[in-house]
């Protein structure tokens, strides 16, 4: 996403197995307190990308106004009256230790995609034992 500033902002957006997939954030990377629909996360090690990065889920709803589609920060409280859970997503930003997003690189966003899909295999593992 490119804002008006000219800046890049990176994400990765999930829109299925939401509960599942915030499950799997806490308990690889610790319980974090949600705010208002947002885990932030502090202090991650990630192999390959390296220590002290930064993590930020937001978890929300996709809304579509004028044929635009955006994306809106919800508690999960609240999105557990949403009675369609495919308007449920999350968006994921990775920080590196100096504050720059470490998604602008190729190779940090395959190994970050390679952890987030095995982290769910894992979690529906221990579910399905």
């Amino acid at each position: 996403m490119i804002l008006p500033d000219n800046k890049v902002e990176s994400y990765i957006d999930v829109n299925d197995s939401i509960d599942l997939f915030i499950d799997a954030f806490e308990k690889r990377f610790g319980e974090v307190e949600e705010q208002n629909g947002v885990y932030n996360w502090s202090g991650v090690e990630i192999d390959s990308i390296g220590k002290n990065l930064k993590i930020k889920m937001l978890h929300g709803i996709w809304t579509t106004k004028k044929n635009e589609i955006t994306f809106n920060p919800i508690s999960p409280e609240k999105a557990k009256k949403i009675k369609s859970n495919e308007k449920r997503g999350v968006r994921i930003r990775f920080f590196l230790k100096d504050g720059k997003d470490a998604l602008i690189s190729k190779a940090n966003e395959i190994i970050l995609i390679q952890i987030i899909e095995s982290m769910l295999n894992s979690s529906t593992n221990t579910q399905n034992e």
